[in-house]
């Protein structure tokens, strides 16, 4: 043997081939071990894990912290796995390291079955192991859940205080005040957030009240307060999370970025994503695509923006006025800015209301405006708000459809439950749901003025009076500078309490503020009218024909001329009145009355009778009910003065059919259910319905000089003994009224007129 030794030394060249290098046995013992099976299993149930995590741990309300808690222990389990998959193997009789299964089973890794086995064990081990640290974190947050409280509506809400402006520059709270308004809009698009609207906490500026006060006083749990520093290039934002009730910090952070808008939109993204997970709100797909949805990247058109917003919240005609031009810079400057251009487009609407400017010519401004902001993004609420306003203006039953939206993106926009509460009183006549959606605009806007008196108008078309007045003689306490809400106080003293003299010393407050609303004259005119005034009716009137650009001031001005007497003047009004306006129909009545031709008076009922033939025009749940009733009542009167009593009352129970069957309806409008009664000939029942009238302290001045069809129930009552009494105890109530106001008047407490000269 050892001479063959000699004889035949080992060759080295087919040693190296014969034996596979070091790293391809490397490659070799790795696949045997079925580490790199174990890696890419490892690897793709890990990502599931990740993704699940992602899904599933807010709705749970686990915090972000385990997030990310699970993915580096998905990470640094990986060479974990790897390390356990090389040195140990599963054996009939336990764990063993690989070396010692191999040297105690030699054949058996060469055994087909074995190797299946040992692949199946490696599998399940690489899905165990991340999935073990997932469902152990996920157990440990359930069993903890279940040892706190369930957070209740409540206890998801915020305010968001005014920011405080650090910067040395007086002109940088424009600034400041846009960065909290943003901020504050990006909150509210959070549903599982009640966030209270900037009105109701702009009056916490500067407070010296304490966090449990302020939380008590806007009903909610949580308070977020901060502050903006700009300095150079750069932008500071300070903000904190307080629990309002414990006056304890939760949460806080100082963000200090580059002066670009992209980077105040990340600060805002960031602080409203927190502030959802540390209130434990759910974020829908929805919500977070709106969060991150970036309005400007243009700084110059973010600042232009902010400083608009801040002016048109000033919900005065001034303050509006002055926004338009700040807005039009900002789209100017970017036009793809789609929030711009819903601000633009509410800001003509809103002069509507407090300009007194026509809803068809601001309307015209503000739609292509609005079409133009939900091209560019179909996630604005506020563009869906004036949506919804021009379809009301339209009478276009969309309308709805557009309010819905516009809650559905924005759950805390306190305008858009507001306007919509308005559409559903005045368009669709459904009080109860005006009302509800007018106390979820208080909810969410607590403070605010313009929910309120929304609420309060509501109630007041429902007959609730007690509740309206109470809440506009508050409002107009706590702001006497708004005219439109005096308006809606005298508006409910004159209509549910016929009080007479404080609706006038209410309106012309109101009109003192600002007298470029037309309508207002009009409507001290005709409490004027009820309370027998016919002198200062005159003047009111005369001021309204001068300053009201509105179609249907002609027919009023018509109407009121035949109360004077003057119908030459009248009936030219009447017969210049074309055939497609609004009170053509009604025009066609009154000449009728009027028309010194017997001929042409015939002729004119013929017309009539075609106009209203398939249409009497009532509706009695219609918000317009009242005109409707008046230009019913005038078609009768036409027929009763031509000798066509069976029509004229015929006409007249028409009226009675649709009239309100509630006590305080009826006595809302008593001279239409007075006069309706009287011209359908039921003498009795009209005296009834004055008397029960009378006997709930009312009156009102039943006059051959009003230019409502009373004149028609006074001439058919006039010679009644009982309504000569019932007229009597009424008068004297006015005049106690007209005395009340000669002496307010003299003490100086009636608003002095503006555009009058001073004695």
């Amino acid at each position: 043997m050892e001479n063959d030794s000699k004889a035949n030394p080992p060759n080295p060249e087919q040693k190296t081939q014969g034996t596979p290098s070091g790293l391809s046995s490397l490659w070799a013992e790795l696949r045997r071990r079925k580490v790199i099976r174990v890696a890419a299993v490892y690897a793709v149930v890990a990502w599931l894990v990740i993704q699940i995590a992602v899904a599933t741990f807010p709705s749970l309300y686990i915090p972000q912290w385990a997030l990310s808690f699970v993915v580096m222990c998905v990470i640094l389990g990986f060479p974990v796995a790897l390390i356990v998959a090389w040195a140990f193997e599963l054996t009939p009789e336990g764990i063993k390291t690989s070396k010692t299964a191999q040297e105690e089973h030699p054949e058996a890794h060469k055994d087909e079955a074995h190797t299946k086995k040992r692949n199946w064990y490696a599998l399940a081990f690489a899905a165990a192991a991340p999935t073990l640290i997932f469902g152990s974190l996920a157990l440990f947050f359930y069993l903890r859940a279940g040892d706190e409280p369930l957070l209740t509506e409540e206890d998801k809400s915020i305010a968001v205080l005014p920011f405080e402006n650090r910067s040395s520059i007086e002109e940088d709270q424009y600034f400041t005040d846009g960065i909290h308004d943003d901020l504050l809009t990006h909150i509210s698009r959070i549903r599982d957030i009640k966030t209270i609207s900037r009105t109701s906490v702009m009056g916490y500026r500067s407070t010296t009240k304490g966090m449990p006060v302020i939380g008590e006083e806007l009903g909610v749990s949580h308070i977020l307060e901060g502050g903006v520093q700009r300095a150079g290039k750069q932008i500071r934002i300070n903000v904190q999370l307080i629990n309002a009730a414990a006056d304890k910090h939760v949460w806080a952070e100082i963000y200090t970025r580059e002066m670009t808008a992209e980077d105040i939109f990340t600060i805002q993204n960031e602080i409203a994503t927190v502030i959802a997970t540390k209130l434990k709100a759910v974020l829908s797909p929805e919500e977070k695509k709106q969060l991150e949805q970036m309005p400007t990247q243009n700084l110059q058109a973010m600042e232009a923006y902010f400083e608009g917003k801040v002016r048109s919240q000033k919900s005065t005609s001034k303050g509006l006025q002055a926004a338009i031009p700040y807005f039009e810079k900002a789209i100017e400057i970017d036009p793809s800015f789609a929030t711009a251009y819903a601000a633009l487009a509410n800001v003509h609407l809103l002069r509507i209301y407090f300009g007194g400017l026509e809803p068809e010519a601001q309307s015209a401004k503000a739609k292509p405006l609005i079409e133009r902001a939900i091209e560019l993004n179909p996630n604005l609420s506020e563009a869906y708000v004036a949506r919804g306003q021009i379809l009301a203006f339209s009478n276009d039953a969309k309308a709805e459809a557009a309010f819905e939206k516009a809650i559905e993106l924005g759950p805390n926009n306190a305008n858009a439950f507001a306007m919509y509460s308005n559409y559903s009183q005045h368009h669709q006549w459904d009080l109860p749901k005006a009302i509800s959606l007018a106390r979820k605009a208080v909810k969410v806007n607590p403070k605010a003025a313009g929910p309120k008196a929304n609420l309060a108008e509501a109630l007041m078309q429902a007959r609730q009076r007690d509740e309206a007045k109470t809440i506009m003689e508050a409002l107009v306490m706590e702001a006497p500078e708004y005219s439109n809400y005096l308006g809606i106080l005298a508006s409910i003293y004159h209509q549910n309490f016929h009080q007479y003299d404080l609706a006038i010393r209410t309106y012309r407050k109101a009109y003192s503020i600002d007298s470029d609303i037309a309508w207002r004259s009009f409507h001290i005119a005709f409490v004027y009218d009820f309370l027998g005034d016919f002198q200062s009716e005159n003047f009111w009137m005369e001021r309204f024909f001068e300053k009201s650009p509105d179609p249907l001031a002609v027919l009023i001005k018509g109407q009121y001329l035949c109360s004077l007497n003057r119908i030459e003047e009248a009936l030219d009004i009447f017969r210049r009145i074309p055939s497609d306006h609004p009170a053509f129909r009604t025009a066609l009545a009154h000449r009728a009355i009027y028309e010194p031709d017997p001929e042409e008076r015939r002729r004119i009922l013929t017309q009539t009778d075609d106009l209203w033939q398939e249409d009497m025009g009532l509706d009695k749940d219609g918000s317009s009910r009242d005109l409707q009733f008046l230009d019913v009542l005038t078609r009768a009167e036409s027929k009763r003065v031509n000798g066509l009593d069976d029509q004229a009352k015929e006409i007249a129970r028409v009226a009675i059919e649709a009239l309100p069957s509630e006590t305080l309806a009826r006595w809302q409008i008593i001279d239409i259910v007075v006069t309706s009664y009287a011209m359908a000939g039921d003498i009795s029942k009209a005296l009834k319905e004055l008397e029960a009238y009378v006997d709930l302290e009312g009156a009102i001045s039943f006059s051959e000089k009003s230019y409502t069809p009373i004149p028609a129930a006074f001439d058919i009552l006039k010679d009644e003994p009982r309504f000569v009494e019932l007229k009597a105890i009424m008068d004297k109530r006015l005049a106690a009224q007209r005395a009340n106001l000669a002496r307010w008047e003299a003490e100086g407490e009636l608003a002095p007129i503006p555009d009058l000269p001073a004695n």
